[in-house]
């Protein structure tokens, strides 16, 4: 019993270590071995065309790309890509250049008696390839040159078949190329080019390429400001449902963004609300800020404010902050708080690229203040009005008060002759159709959620057998 008590105290005790386990602790992953067996997987895929395989070496691929020594990476590209592949050349330049701005320590283990192999698929050279490639575009700073150079040769390597399993290959290729271009500044010497593969893609039944570059393209359009452009070609097109939840995410906010500039606000706000609840929360920071920070934007538009709880936030409070105190003006209807925000904030605002919209909010400021005039005041003098809202005359107050009224923002009579407005007494919500509406819009948003789990729906694939 003595022994027993011992041997849990010492379980327990953090002070005491198992030396046992000292080897295991030091020696950690074997990253060679996961990127071995992960090769083995797609070789699988490929031979039974099960794009369940392949979605799983995607998956892992992450934590290689993270983690994995690029020595190691090597002694891989030296063990299956054989000498005679003509992308090999072009690998080992990026690979180099990776390895020098990204010193691998240690040594690594002599794996020369490793049997090399005389011949390799197009889905393992291009999924080898676009390992170096997203190297190369996480070093900071990106090593852009090279990472152009290897995904142009991914695409032209890749489009010498029309496989199903090389499609997840050529979608992130031409992810990787469009991003090159755009950080190299020619974004606009490949619209064309991105959308001939469209049209490639959509020949061929390529769902996850036409998802792509529908996205690729819709973001080249929108960074050159071709708002109408962009709207067209969304109009033209069919964007896929089968497509991944990460490529759903960039379509609404790209979606969000066309109709807010447009001043649709309405669906504005609704791609880009459904873009927060799809977008994932472990991950892509900076994308879920520009995202809540649009929103917030249609949000004010339509008249609305937005939920305290964005803003509240531990992640979102700070990089919100300016929206914030924008909320808060427009609640207010204060002009002078809202002209004072917009010039400190300037230049935050036009970094992301929400200036001609909050421009636009200076009538919703007036609106939301009329309103609270409206509520407070059974009636008021123009001039009262006028110097409550800071405008320049009298008769700027009675138009945008016969306005308000013509478009229903507020209830009240003009009184033109003796220059004043009343206040119509307030209808009982609960008597309009405005509770009808909005438990119209949560049904709506519940069938939504449905329709979308049933379509996700995954089942293995059913594969014949002949007999013999």
């Amino acid at each position: 019993m003595a022994g027993d008590k011992a041997e849990k105290q010492a379980e327990n005790d953090p002070m005491v270590v198992d030396e046992g386990d000292d080897d295991e602790e030091e020696k950690g992953p074997d990253y060679f071995k996961a990127m071995v067996d992960n090769i083995t997987v797609l070789e699988k895929a490929v031979e039974t065309n099960d794009k369940n395989l392949v979605r799983r070496v995607w998956r892992k691929n992450t934590n290689l790309r993270r983690n994995m020594n690029l020595l190691d990476f090597q002694d891989i590209l030296m063990v299956y890509i054989p000498n005679d592949c003509p992308a090999k050349k072009q690998m080992l330049v990026a690979l180099d250049a990776a390895m020098k701005d990204s010193p691998s320590d240690g040594q690594k283990p002599d794996r020369s008696d490793m049997e090399k192999k005389s011949s390799v698929s197009l889905e393992v050279e291009c999924y080898l390839h676009l390992f170096i490639v997203s190297k190369l575009m996480s070093m900071k700073p990106a090593r852009t040159k090279e990472a152009l150079a290897s995904s142009s040769m991914i695409l032209e390597r890749a489009q010498i078949e029309n496989r199903r399993s090389l499609d997840s290959f050529i979608s992130k290729g031409y992810h990787y190329y469009a991003r090159c271009n755009e950080l190299l500044g020619k974004s606009k010497d490949i619209r064309s080019e991105l959308i001939a593969a469209h049209r490639t893609a959509c020949l061929r039944l390529n769902e996850m390429g036409q998802s792509v570059l529908t996205n690729l393209i819709l973001r080249n359009y929108i960074e050159s400001n071709l708002i109408n452009q962009a709207m067209t070609f969304s109009s033209k097109t069919t964007f896929p449902e089968s497509a991944s939840n990460n490529q759903q995410v960039r379509n609404l906010f790209y979606m969000g963004r066309v109709y807010a500039v447009q001043a649709d606000y309405s669906k504005a706000n609704d791609s880009l609300i459904r873009a927060i609840r799809k977008a994932p929360t472990n991950t892509g920071l900076g994308f879920r800020v520009q995202v809540y920070k649009w929103a917030v934007v249609a949000q004010l538009l339509m008249g609305e404010i937005p939920d305290r709880s964005w803003f509240s936030d531990e992640v979102l409070k700070r990089p919100l902050e300016a929206y914030f105190h924008l909320v808060k003006a427009v609640r207010d209807g204060s002009i002078a708080d809202y002209d004072k925000i917009l010039k400190s904030h300037s230049s935050s605002f036009t970094k992301d690229k929400t200036m001609t919209l909050i421009i636009r909010l200076r009538s919703s400021v007036i609106k939301t203040g009329l309103r609270r005039i409206n509520i407070a005041y059974s009636c008021i003098s123009f001039k009262d009005v006028a110097k409550k809202l800071q405008l320049q005359s009298a008769s700027d107050a009675e138009l945008i008060c016969a306005k308000a009224i013509r478009d229903r923002i507020i209830e009240a009579t003009l009184d033109h002759e003796k220059g004043v407005m009343k206040s119509t007494d307030t209808q009982d919500i609960y008597s309009t159709i405005e509770p009808k509406s909005q438990f119209h819009r949560r049904i709506e948003f519940c069938l939504e959620v449905h329709n979308a789990a049933v379509k996700a729906h995954r089942y293995p694939q059913v594969q014949t057998t002949t007999a013999q």
